[in-house]
């Protein structure tokens, strides 16, 4: 840490003055909050036998593209992967960094924060992402957003500012300074083995992957052998993505979040060419005790009409990730090809007068069909009908 530090305040002299005023500016903090990543980020390359985990990038000038076709710019990203195109998949660790004028906790950075970590979940599931605020005082915040919702901490402060403003350049760093390197260093080491992917390792779309991929994954009747022999290939470019080829509830940051991908599933054979079948891939975290798994063999177990066939099925122990939160839990399902919305056929435009018309005689008929004669006349009701649902 003290040696991470000294090459900190060297990178730092050019900006010294600066970080003494009354009042930092955002870009002076922008500039010292980088050569402290990357004394870091020097630090650890430098290390013999040491697996490089993260890659600073100064993303406050790059507009990095969201699926809805639009650009966010974060203030820093830590990548997981060292290429020139950064897309929101390959982030690990968001920050956000504001000038003395506002604390590191406040509505605005929050905000900007939690939108971070919707761009950086909106076409593949995580398991947990990480967030920094930078702002008052030098003063630093950790975001921690897994399924159960969304937590913070004040982690330390940013040596050389704010309420540390040293007398002199050589000023011994505090305790908070150095539990901020502390923490980084951290980040180096463990984020390389598990980014809070669905696989724990960096996924861009498009992507293959097998069950027994994903950390925690009980077989839910299924051998481990099949688990590893079935491979998922969601079949998504990026111009399907900007399209709204992703499926599913994924923008929200609490409770139940659905990823639904057209896929294709690979079955390895022996002696024999590998099996390939258009699908659906489906996970989503929900809460222990109400599952979708369970219902859908319920509906399917009752003769309901319309419904697509589970192929495969796992479930991903969520463990609430010691936050004492209610217990969540990932359930994966693959199920068979039944065609693109209805929804699509309209592209974006929800209010026009087909759509509006097709979404209310879809709700009515799929009602009435899954309602009729279903265990001996006791009915069962699609919650959610929509245009987006009728395929």
């Amino acid at each position: 840490i003290q040696q991470i530090l000294v090459d900190y305040r060297n990178a730092c002299t050019a900006i010294n003055e600066k970080l003494k005023v009354r009042k930092v500016s955002e870009p002076t903090y922008q500039a010292a909050f980088g050569a402290l990543a990357m004394a870091v980020q020097n630090y650890v390359a430098a290390k013999p036998g040491v697996q490089q985990g993260l890659y600073w990038y100064d993303t406050h000038k790059t507009q990095i593209k969201r699926g809805d076709d639009r650009y966010r710019m974060p203030d820093g990203s830590f990548s997981t992967t060292n290429l020139p195109a950064l897309e929101w998949s390959d982030i690990a660790v968001v920050v956000e960094i504001k000038n003395d004028d506002m604390t590191s906790t406040a509505h605005h950075v929050r905000g900007q924060i939690l939108q971070d970590f919707i761009d950086m979940t909106e076409t593949l599931p995580r398991r947990f992402m990480i967030g920094l605020t930078l702002a008052q005082h030098g003063d630093i915040c950790v975001y921690v957003c897994v399924p159960g919702g969304v937590y913070s901490a004040q982690l330390g402060s940013l040596h050389l500012a704010g309420k540390t403003k040293p007398s002199t350049d050589n000023a011994n760093p505090t305790v908070d300074d150095q539990r901020v390197v502390a923490f980084l260093l951290l980040l180096q080491e463990r984020l390389c083995k598990d980014s809070g992917h669905l696989t724990g390792k960096n996924m861009r779309l498009p992507v293959k992957f097998s069950f027994g991929d994903i950390p925690d994954t009980l077989t839910d009747g299924k051998s481990s052998d099949m688990l590893q022999s079935t491979t998922v290939c969601p079949e998504l470019s990026e111009k399907d993505v900007a399209k709204g080829g992703i499926y599913g509830r994924h923008w929200h940051l609490r409770g139940q979040r659905t990823w639904v991908y057209p896929a294709q599933l690979k079955r390895k054979i022996a002696d024999q060419p590998d099996e390939i079948d258009d699908v659906f891939f489906k996970f989503q975290w929900s809460f222990d005790g109400d599952g979708e798994i369970d219902v859908h063999r319920f509906v399917l177990e009752r003769g309901v009409p319309h419904v697509p066939k589970l192929l495969h099925t796992a479930i991903i122990e969520g463990k609430a990730y010691g936050t004492h939160s209610p217990k969540f839990k990932g359930e994966a399902m693959v199920m068979e090809y039944v065609g693109k919305s209805v929804k699509s056929l309209f592209g974006n435009d929800t209010l026009c007068t087909p759509s509006k018309i097709i979404d209310i005689f879809a709700g009515y008929v799929h009602t009435l069909v899954a309602a009729a004669g279903i265990d001996n006349g006791q009915y069962a009701l699609h919650r959610d009908i929509s245009i987006g649902n009728l395929m």
